[in-house]
Formats: structure tokens, sequence, C-alpha cells
């Protein structure tokens, strides 16, 4: 039986790193400060300039961690397509160059000699990015990785969306309610990742369903806070039931390798989530 979603999600994301490098060039700000006051105002841009590529390298240090932090999470995973960690090394290349000629006044020799230093530094302490996929011999399943991830990305997209719009909301009940399903749902992906041969029939359940709940979780976001109604909250938590229903039974289909359909109730949420009025 596969393991529960939650508990495959060992740790967080890191972020000691990333936190660091947005850290590491804040006393610019004081050089820009004092650069304004004293009205040497090109100096003062300098100083932006390289505080901005020195920014930008650490949040695609942030990116690159984030990547890989989700890649242990899957089985299946393809190889990024944005070179984040060497991006992050030519910013801050960018920045150092910036720096020692532009704010230092050293000469373009050290200049260069800082920007290479600040390039092998970077992807010596981080890594260079992954150049594979990280997959498995998935042919036996009738997918492909591509498909799989592509799945996997676009529900972790609507997922977050619905987090989002649970923290935006005040009534608890419905936060709360929000939040389960999130979870719920992410617990149906790890269970596709296990045992993807159920993957083309899950995805209209994945596509109805996530969607669904995100546009109705966002439109209602959207509307309650402009008007409060009592029939329009009801109506919310009507298909928060049905939704919940729904992927349980979904849960418990893909647990017991049950191809049989869900079709007809994925209809019935569909067809809920319009009469409702909440869409």
């Amino acid at each position: 039986m596969p393991v529960p979603y939650r508990q495959q999600q060992a740790s967080n994301p890191p972020v000691l790193g990333p936190i660091l490098l947005y850290l590491l060039p804040v006393p610019l700000l004081l050089v820009i400060v004092m650069a304004f006051a004293q009205g040497h105002f090109f100096r003062a841009l300098f100083g932006l300039l390289a505080l901005g590529l020195f920014w930008l390298a650490a949040w695609f240090v942030k990116r690159a961690a984030f990547y890989e932090w989700k890649s242990r999470q899957r089985k299946w995973q393809r190889a990024t397509r944005i070179p984040w960690r060497f991006s992050a090394a030519v910013f801050t290349a960018g920045g150092a160059f910036v720096v020692t000629t532009l704010l230092v006044h050293h000469n373009i020799f050290i200049g260069a000699l800082a920007a290479v230093i600040g390039f092998c530094g970077i992807l010596l302490t981080y890594g260079v990015d992954p150049q594979h996929d990280k997959t498995l011999d998935t042919s036996r399943f009738g997918v492909t990785t591509e498909e799989i991830s592509d799945l996997l990305d676009e529900a972790e997209a609507n997922l977050d969306d619905i987090s989002n719009a649970a923290a935006q909301l005040d009534n608890t009940e419905l936060k709360v309610r929000l939040n389960r399903i999130a979870d719920k749902t992410r617990g149906i992906l790890k269970l596709i990742e296990e045992d993807p041969k159920d993957l083309r029939r899950a995805r209209k359940f994945l596509k109805v369903y996530l969607q669904g709940a995100r546009q109705v979780a966002s439109q209602y976001v959207k509307t309650s806070h402009t008007q409060q109604h009592d029939e329009l909250e009801q109506n919310f938590r009507n298909v928060l039931g049905t939704i919940e229903d729904v992927i349980e039974e979904q849960r418990t289909k893909l647990l017991e390798n049950d191809v049989l359909d869900l079709d007809v109730k994925i209809e019935v949420l569909e067809a809920q989530l319009k009469h409702e009025g909440v869409i």
C-alpha cells in the first residue's frame, strides 16, 4: 500500500542559503542612502544596480533549492528547463563586477577577477543544475515521465491557488475545509505517482475537480469581500461537501486499483458547481 502523502514530505524546502544571500548585500543600502544624501546620484544608481543583481541571484538560488526539494519528493521529475544556479552565478558575477569597478573604483581586471570569484563561489556552494530527468521505466503504464510531471505540476499549481484562497477567508470553518481538500488532493497526487497506470483515468478527475475547486474558491473569496450573502455561503459550503465526497471516493478507487469510472459523479460535481451559483 502506498505511503501516505504527508509522510513522504520529510522536510520543508531549504531557506537558509537563499536568506543569507538576501542579507549579505544589505550593507549596500547604507552606501546607496549615503550617496543620495551627498548628491552622488550615479554612485547611488550603481549601488542599486549591484543590490538588484545580488538579490536576483538570491531569488534564483531560492528557486533552485525549491526545485531540488520538490524533486526529492517525487519518483519522476524533469530536469529543470531554466538554469537556476547558473543564472544565479551570472547575476552574482555581475554584482561583484559593479561593486568592484563602479563603487570601489578598482580597474577592470580586478573587477573581472571579482566576477569570476563570485561566479565560481555560487556554483561551488550550491552546485550545478541537474542535466538529466529523474525517471523510471513508465512504458508499462502507457504514460511518459513528461506526462506525469505535467500533471503533477499543473495540479500543484491549482492546489497552491486553493490554499491561497483559504488564507484569505475570514470564516474559520470554510478555511479549514478548503485546506483539508487541498491536503487530501495532494495525497491523491502521491497515489498517482506511486501507481501511474491510473494517470489517464485520474486526469479527468483532477482537471474537473481541481480546476473547478480552484475556480469556485477564488470566485467565492472575491465575492465575499464585496458582499455578505448567507445563501451564497451555504451554496459554497454545499459545493465543498460534494468535493470532499468525490475526492474521498477517488482515493478509495486508487487504493483498491479499481478502474471503475467516476465519470458520473464528476459530471454531477461539475453541474453542481454551476448550479449553486458560486462560479
